[in-house]
């Protein structure tokens, strides 16, 4: 068995998993908002059916042969220049002196592929062709290195697009082992090895890659002289970057070099395109050397110049953990739910941190751990728009965990224990850890945790990486508020940074004023000059600081009495511009938005019934976005935002109304067939709702009518024809606020009981494996058909749905079980009787994807599969080649078997498998052919088993 092409036990496990729709991204991410949309595939791309199989041989091949397997070629550069889209290239096991040049390109269903048949040793490849396989070969440039940062530095460079590069292990290289060119596109880098090669172990540029599955170790500087070691480096747009395990990359093993070290870096100068709409998961960082000194850094990641990059689910173990480089901003920043790990042995003068965010525009952090990090957990410099909480900071020293420019949140827990299953291998909750249930709700921004669970497991998100199975939201800080201004005298409240401006009105006979100020209505005047005005500037020492003013009037010596003081204030930050309340967006809250203010670290969000009614806090956010939840529906409220700095706010800004409208009624039942004179239409009850609006449609995305209101919650509508299936949506109402129509029920009433002729009904039994077919007769004077299904011929009838064509398609049927169908034809007036039942199956379908991979534990063989639709167990087929007979090996109820040949007697070449419910079984597979020489490497995880 290859085993280059066999990445390990701990990897099959996660291949064996179903087809992983890699995205429809959205943030706007992942999804918390601006989607970048994405083809949805899975685990590489089928490989092609047809296509001729050639065989490279270095012992025995000549490149004057045929290319045959009983006359092979000899170098596999000669096959790399004959092949066509969809031949297969089998390189036999030996040691190659050649680099490989691909330029012919293969096709959709039509993929290239060469393939490793043993220990095949290789001094790389470089692909200028599309739809190119390369998989399970030794490519070591150890004695042919070069360091002249072209393709030959890397042991596979890529050019083209849609092209596969799977389990291949590769070392010795002058500046990375796998590259993805600039101009590359939808390359799968899955299941490699990278053990030291230089600078980089995986390079990616171009467009939508992903890198997957890959053990990346040991980046070396020499002999090329890099400042470098890192174990991904990626610039260009739409990747995924997940599963990986990048690991023991330091200092000790670059003796002489003093290397920057990053897991994952990118930035953007000449030749380097920034990173954009990038999502990196699930990966596993250790690395146990911190920094040598001032000048030398050891990160999980190194990030400058990126924009809508994406970090969930990740475990790093590291010196540091998130660093912005400082040649370039950065933008659109998501960091939820990693576990950052370092160590307080690493000295803090050289500023361990696990997150350092610097000239970042809009980035959030939530739901993060970090653990001993000797100098600030959390680190902010400048940029706009920061948003955080939710995130646990521990140092197991019991000291209290540092922050720099970030302000601890409520929601926060600082200085808390996580209480992991154990603190020196499994990282892993508790299920009394107070990360439990404790984190931000991401949405579908974080759907899986590191460990491929599903979040949330419990009442609410987990902090960190892994969720455990089964909220708190931010006390507002009360903002000062002003004196409201007297008749006469009025002092500006905070409406300046730099001053307060006093205002009166003129005096009779008044040839000139004086103006007085205290640190308060009865402390002692002192004289802030005069002026022929009715107004001046006060340029008070303390901002946020109330000052008490008087004005006297004069007229030649003679002067007044002073007249009633006001106080006025001197902000120390301008309150927000630009304030919008939604006007019924949302269903579930109002968002209010601002614009940002230079300076603010925090802004304060207040709320009233109405314009002039009391002001009531809401919430104290970092960023521009607050949402109030608690409104009433069909409310009118009115907001007020504060920006705030070190503690003090500004005046109040400018308002805003804004309202939220009603929630969807849920759950909405339309009847079928129970009536024959109306449809009868119930749902739920909407809190808020005084009325009901009742819509009804012939399809799913037809034009809506109205058929009604009703202030209770149900309806019957007759004015329909019987026989005929009805969509049917509710919509809740408060006053002439409505809310989205729900989700449709389909319905129909039976009209009168008619005698009619009943159709000749067939179903179709194991034909299809999308959907039971059902065909009848048309009887004369018949419009409309109903198709009901029972389990068995006595239960409770399902309607289907209804049609006036003679087929129907039920898609609904699980596979391998029998379902009985009826048909009751109905005309313009009623509907007659069901005639006689049919029964019918839907085929099972194939399974896809069979694997087969080297167990290095048994020794024996592991086949694994997608699971199939409606199947409770799996027939495994084999046969020594692919035409000879084939035989059972055995059955099992789960997605992967082993054989093992050297207990069982039975050496295979050839695996099929079938899906199988009960007696009924799906046509073979598509086979999957074993190789012949063995290798082992594997994905070490956090969790320990």
């Amino acid at each position: 068995m290859n085993r280059a092409r066999l990445v390990g036990a701990r990897i099959l496990s996660a291949l064996a998993a179903v087809s992983i729709a890699l995205m429809t991204w959205s943030e706007g991410v992942c999804a918390a908002s601006g989607e970048i949309g994405r083809e949805t595939y899975s685990y590489g791309r089928m490989p092609s059916t047809s296509g001729i199989s050639y065989y490279v041989d270095v012992g025995r091949g000549s490149d004057s042969n045929p290319g045959t397997y009983e006359q092979p070629w000899k170098t596999i550069q000669k096959a790399a220049n004959v092949v066509r889209p969809g031949d297969v290239v089998t390189v036999n096991a030996g040691v190659y002196a050649e680099r490989v040049s691909i330029t012919t390109s293969g096709g959709v269903g039509a993929i290239i592929t060469f393939q490793a048949n043993g220990a095949v040793t290789v001094r790389g490849f470089t692909i200028r062709g599309d739809y190119i396989r390369i998989e399970g070969f030794h490519i070591d440039l150890s004695a042919n290195r070069t360091c002249n940062w072209s393709a030959t530095d890397y042991a596979i460079a890529v050019y083209g697009d849609y092209c596969d590069i799977w389990n291949n292990y590769t070392t010795g290289s002058g500046h990375g082992g796998i590259i993805l060119m600039p101009d590359s596109d939808h390359a799968l880098v899955q299941g490699n090895v990278s053990h030291q090669d230089a600078n980089d172990g995986i390079v990616i540029y171009g467009t939508n890659h992903i890198v997957e599955f890959n053990d990346i170790s040991d980046v070396r500087c020499a002999p090329c002289n890099h400042n470098d070691a890192n174990g991904i480096r990626f610039h260009g747009s739409g990747h995924v970057i997940r599963r990986n395990f990048i690991h023991d990359i330091g200092f000790t093993n670059n003796p002489g070099y003093t290397p920057h070290i990053d897991a994952f870096q990118t930035f953007s100068v000449s030749g380097h395109p920034p990173a954009q709409d990038v999502i990196i998961e699930r990966n596993h960082v250790r690395f146990v050397e911190g920094a040598k000194d001032g000048s030398t850094t050891v990160y999980g990641f190194m990030v400058a110049n990126a924009t809508n990059l994406t970090i969930r689910s990740n475990v790093i173990e590291a010196w540091g953990g998130y660093n912005t480089g400082s040649t370039g901003p950065n933008s659109n920043v998501r960091i939820y739910n990693n576990t950052f790990r370092s160590s307080l042995s690493y000295p803090s003068c050289y500023w361990p941190r696990a997150v350092s965010l610097a000239n970042t525009s809009t980035a959030q952090i939530y739901n993060n751990i970090s653990i001993d990090f000797s100098w600030a957990h959390y680190s902010i410099s400048g940029g706009t728009d920061i948003r955080y909480g939710h995130n646990l900071m521990w140092n197991s020293n019991g000291s209290t965990p540092a922050v720099n420019n970030y302000v601890v949140q409520p929601t926060d827990l600082r200085g808390v224990n996580p209480r992991f299953v154990s603190f020196a291998d499994d990282l892993r909750l508790e299920s009394i850890s107070p990360a439990v249930d404790a984190g931000y709700n991401a949405g579908t921004l974080v759907p899986v945790d590191y460990a491929g669970v599903s979040l949330p497991q419990g009442a609410g998100y987990d902090i960190g990486a892994y969720e455990h199975v089964a909220s708190v939201s931010p006390t507002p800080t009360p903002a000062p508020s002003g004196v409201a201004a007297p008749v006469d005298v009025v002092a500006s409240d905070g409406t300046f940074t730099d001053r307060v401006r006093v205002t009166w009105r003129a005096a009779t006979d008044a040839s000139r004023y004086q103006l007085y100020v205290a640190t308060s209505p009865t402390g002692t005047k002192t004289l802030v000059g005069e002026t022929t005005l009715t107004w001046m500037d006060h340029l008070a020492d303390a901002v946020n600081t109330p000052y008490s003013y008087w004005v006297t009037a004069c007229a030649g010596s003679v002067c007044s009495d002073y007249s009633v003081p006001d106080e006025g204030w001197r902000a120390a930050i301008m309150p927000p511009t630009a304030v919008q309340a939604s006007d019924g967006s949302y269903s579930d809250k109002v968002s209010v938005t601002w614009s940002p203010v230079a300076g603010a670290t925090a802004y304060q969000v207040f709320y009233a019934d109405a314009p002039t009614g009391d002001r009531i806090a809401l919430d104290s956010v970092i960023g521009t976005t607050a949402h109030h939840t608690s409104c009433a529906p069909g409310v009118v409220y009115y907001y007020w935002v504060k920006a705030c700095t070190n503690g003090l706010c500004s005046a109040y800004g400018e308002s805003d109304s804004g309202w939220r409208t009603l929630p969807a009624p849920p759950a909405v039942v339309a009847t079928d067939g129970t009536h024959a004179e109306w449809v009868h239409v119930t749902w739920p009850a909407v809190s808020g709702a005084t009325s009901y609006r009742i819509y009804y449609g012939g399809s799913p995305a037809g034009d809506k009518q109205l058929a009604g209101t009703s202030a209770i919650t149900e309806f019957r509508h007759s004015a329909i024809r019987p026989g005929v299936t009805y969509w049917y949506w509710i919509a809740a109402c408060a006053g002439v606020t409505c809310s989205a129509d729900s989700t449709p029920d389909t319905g129909w009433r039976t009209g009168r009981q008619l005698t009619l002729t009943t159709p000749d009904l067939v179903a179709s039994s194991g034909v299809h494996t999308g959907s039971v077919r059902l065909t009848w007769s048309v009887p004369p004077g018949i419009t409309a058909f109903q198709v009901l299904r029972a389990n068995q011929p006595g239960d409770d009838r399902d309607s289907l749905g209804g049609t006036s064509h003679s087929t129907f398609d039920d898609i609904t049927a699980q596979p391998g079980v029998d379902y009985y169908y009826w048909v009751v034809p109905c005309d313009d007036e009623g509907c007659g009787d069901a005639g006689a039942y049919a029964v019918g199956w839907r085929a099972l379908a194939p399974p896809l994807e069979l694997r087969v991979l080297y167990s290095a534990e048994s020794g024996g063989l592991i086949l694994s599969w997608w699971p199939a639709l409606g199947a409770l167990s799996y027939r495994v087929l084999g046969a020594t080649t692919i035409d000879e007979p084939k035989t059972q090996l055995g059955t099992t109820v789960n997605t992967q078997f082993e054989h093992n040949p050297a207990t069982q007697s039975m050496a295979l070449g050839v695996y099929w498998v079938q899906a199988c419910s009960g007696a009924r079984c799906s046509d073979d597979s598509q086979p999957a052919l074993v190789a012949t020489q063995r290798t082992t490497t594997y994905l070490p995880l956090v969790v320990r088993e």
